[in-house]
């Protein structure tokens, strides 16, 4: 326990604020869940949220918001800067702060990619694995200025200009965007988070980027995702972000979509199944050929996976058969990332 300006912190307390600083907000039941297993009744863990909320370490944002029952009521809690300060100088590592005030849709999908991220660390340390180097969306380039486009304020924002070849053909090959044009469309990519993971000790590092669905959008809007990850994978344009982070850059990425729920992920399988070329921004009218659907189909299950947050977040999450392909999602067969799954 260490005691400082009449405030004790626990171990406890700083696994809980570490991890507050790297994922932004978790929400109560999420906090009772992982720091507080042990507590039946939730009395000790509400204690001392309270005390850290006194002591100004924290802040609680109290919520309704219609993910999931409408009636739903969720608190979520934030670092204040006293806690960021006092972290920074207690761990010397960055902390990530929220420093606006974000809608309360926008805060539980913050929670889900929260997590997310804590189910992929805890993983990899069950199976051994060096800890995720990770970004989130809202992760700014040092010293970026707010007034230019946004790929150049934020790490993990991608646009593109998609390259049409013939009229009435999908578009596949991508440029440098243009933004001086306002006839032209881009291609865009905004994941929620992504990390650099050995998932093997015969595999070399990966960039995963995540998709995480809370359910909110139709399954027509969520495929509309796609083109900007296919541009992403074909551009290579995935070590751009880490490129003054990490020593060496990867070699390959995968998209990874999680879902909250198990219908849904199978839904939105079924509709990528029975058109696989959605994976492509369109032009004009254009009916998918078979050879299109066939050549689109091969890029996914190459290089997407799918699971929910429920299966993420069990146990040994890396070496357990968590992750459909479009294929598997057919025969009911899953991939672990550790055994050749990625």
């Amino acid at each position: 326990m260490e005691t400082t300006r009449r405030r004790c912190v626990t171990n406890r307390d700083l696994a809980f604020l570490t991890e507050l600083g790297e994922v932004t907000v978790l929400s109560v039941d999420v906090i009772h869940r992982r720091y507080f297993a042990a507590d039946r009744t939730g009395k000790s863990c509400r204690r001392r949220l309270h005390y850290l909320t006194a002591a100004k370490f924290v802040t609680p944002v109290a919520i309704t918001a219609h993910i999931g029952p409408r009636t739903d009521h969720h608190t979520v809690y934030r670092l204040t800067s006293t806690g960021a300060d006092w972290l920074t100088q207690r761990t010397g590592q960055i902390v990530r702060v929220l420093k606006t005030d974000p809608k309360a849709d926008t805060l539980l999908h913050r929670v889900l990619v929260a997590r997310t991220v804590l189910a992929l660390a805890d993983g990899a340390l069950t199976a051994g694995r060096s800890k995720p180097s990770w970004l989130l969306e809202s992760d700014r380039w040092p010293h970026a200025p707010r007034d230019v486009p946004e790929p150049r304020q934020y790490r993990l924002t991608f646009d593109f200009l998609g390259i049409p070849i013939n009229p009435g053909r999908p578009i596949e090959q991508y440029g440098p965007p243009v933004y001086d044009d306002p006839t032209v469309t881009l291609v865009k990519a905004r994941p929620d988070a992504a990390c650099v993971l050995t998932v093997s000790d015969v595999s070399a590092p990966l960039v995963l980027l995540f998709e995480v669905d809370a359910g909110t959008e139709t399954v027509s809007q969520l495929t509309r995702k796609l083109p900007g990850y296919h541009a992403i994978l074909t551009r290579r344009t995935f070590c751009h972000p880490w490129q003054d982070l990490i020593d060496q850059l990867p070699v390959g990425a995968r998209v990874l979509f999680v879902f909250t729920s198990e219908e849904r992920m199978h839904n939105f399988l079924d509709y990528l199944t029975a058109d696989s070329a959605r994976l492509w921004a369109r032009t004009g009218v254009y009916c998918s050929s078979a050879a299109d659907k066939e050549r689109a189909a091969a890029f996914l299950e190459s290089c997407f996976r799918f699971t929910t947050l429920d299966e993420l977040e069990k146990a040994d999450c890396l070496r357990r058969q968590i992750w459909y392909t479009l294929f598997l999602h057919q025969t009911s067969g899953k991939l672990a990332m550790s055994t050749g799954g990625m």
